[in-house]
């Protein structure tokens, strides 16, 4: 099975909290509280 590759962006909003968006999937972004969490 091949693995499909997406550019993700992962920033660090003003309460400290690091969410991950891909612009390619509108409505997907995630988050959490640090940033190994957030890719997990």
């Amino acid at each position: 099975m091949e693995k499909l590759k997406f550019r993700i962006v992962i920033e660090q909003d003003e309460d400290g909290v690091f969410v991950a968006k891909c612009s390619t999937l509108p409505g997907c972004v995630s988050q959490g509280k640090a940033r190994q969490e957030v890719i997990s």
